[in-house]
């Protein structure tokens, strides 16, 4: 129900994995 704090921490989760991937690409 806590639809305020989900999305800052999905965000956050996404851009953490965006970078592992951009890590790994190079």
């Amino acid at each position: 129900m806590s639809n305020l704090k989900m999305p800052k921490i999905d965000n956050k989760v996404i851009q953490n994995r965006d970078q592992i991937i951009k890590d790994l690409g190079k």
